[in-house]
């Protein structure tokens, strides 16, 4: 088997392993959430709410009885026992590496202006996705549709909602994202790694704008990760989801909030003009070559030019692999059923639901 074809089978065989991984991480969440959630109503006998709510009894309405299952569970830890059980089944990907070598790996030092730049990046995609949002929600209301936030309330009214938003979650999220998937997919280009992982990122939320935002956050972590450490990435999840849910509980006016939004979209638009040479370098350096994939190592060291014997044996060979990664991931059929099925469920959560 020649090396164009060993590149072909095994990007296939990865895109594989984590898709399979994710579709296997909904099930067990979705299995755990539920099952944490007949358990608990059971203990503490209020099971007779759920069946209101599937026979509709007492003349109650369904959006009722469904806040009455909603106020009666610990959402917060319903949630932080169903990502952890679930993100097991992804940690699969990588095994014994992603302890070794995924959360381990350091690659460039941050300085604190770079940190800074991706920060800023985060609040200005934050104001953006939220300003289409509120105008979303605008249209929506305008035509009659209700775009309440009670579930989100219910969430936090206990510590374990903050707990999980504000550190778990973005814990988890990172050791799975920007560290399992991310790390597979690096040997085959670092800049086709950030755009998967991050696709991959948002459509885990299952919700538009929250997919959208994570999608777009993701590419930024998934920068910092590749360039500098996973650590830094986590950080910046956390100041993220902690920033936003002070924002939650002041309970500021619409016009302090629209003052801080436009505040945040001013950074984040001076994060990206400084910081663009940086990004622009990474969109350069970080395609893969196909020296790369018949030589085998991560870089090629600076010191060996293509005419160094321990080079040129592998140029011949090089140049008939023509890495397409995005071509070959995309043409799996197990990351065509992810995609579609989590862009369905997407559409429904927030179109129907």
């Amino acid at each position: 088997m020649n090396q164009a074809e060993v590149y072909k089978k095994k990007i296939r065989r990865e895109t594989m392993k984590i898709s399979v991984s994710l579709i296997s991480f909904y099930v067990v969440y979705l299995i755990v959430a539920v099952a944490s959630m007949l358990i608990f109503l059971a203990a503490t006998g209020k099971l007779g709410i759920l069946f209101g709510y599937s026979t509709g009894l007492g003349g109650t309405s369904i959006q009722g009885v469904e806040n009455d299952i909603l106020s009666a569970l610990p959402l917060g830890w319903i949630s932080i026992v169903s990502l952890f059980v679930g993100s097991l089944m992804l940690l699969i990907v990588r095994g014994k590496r992603l302890y070794t070598k995924d959360l381990t790996k350091t690659n460039n030092r941050i300085d604190t202006p770079d940190f800074l730049k991706m920060a800023g990046l985060i609040l200005g995609i934050n104001a953006a996705i939220t300003l289409v949002s509120l105008l979303f929600s605008l249209f929506s209301e305008s035509l009659g549709n209700s775009t309440g936030s009670d579930a989100m309330e219910l969430f936090f009214r206990d510590y374990s909602g903050v707990l999980y938003v504000v550190l778990l979650g973005p814990v988890l999220e990172e050791i799975i994202f920007r560290g399992a998937v991310l790390r597979s997919l690096e040997p085959f280009g670092q800049n086709f790694a950030i755009v998967v992982s991050s696709l991959l990122f948002g459509l885990y939320h299952l919700m538009l704008f929250q997919g959208v935002f994570a999608f777009f956050i993701g590419l930024v972590l998934a920068y910092c990760a590749i360039r500098f450490s996973i650590k830094w990435a986590i950080l910046l999840h956390i100041l993220n989801n902690g920033f936003a849910t002070v924002l939650s509980y002041l309970g500021i006016s619409e016009v302090v909030q629209y003052v801080i939004l436009a505040i945040m979209l001013a950074l984040g638009l001076l994060s990206l003009v400084f910081g663009f040479k940086k990004l622009r370098q990474q969109m350069k350096s970080g395609k893969p070559t196909e020296l790369y994939f018949a030589v085998g190592i991560p870089i090629v060291p600076y010191y060996l030019s293509p005419a160094d014997p321990r080079i040129a044996p592998y140029i011949a060979s090089a140049m008939t692999i023509r890495a397409k990664p995005y071509h070959l991931a995309f043409s799996s059929a197990w990351l065509i059923v992810v995609l579609s099925l989590a862009t369905i469920i997407t559409l429904l959560m927030t179109f129907v639901m």
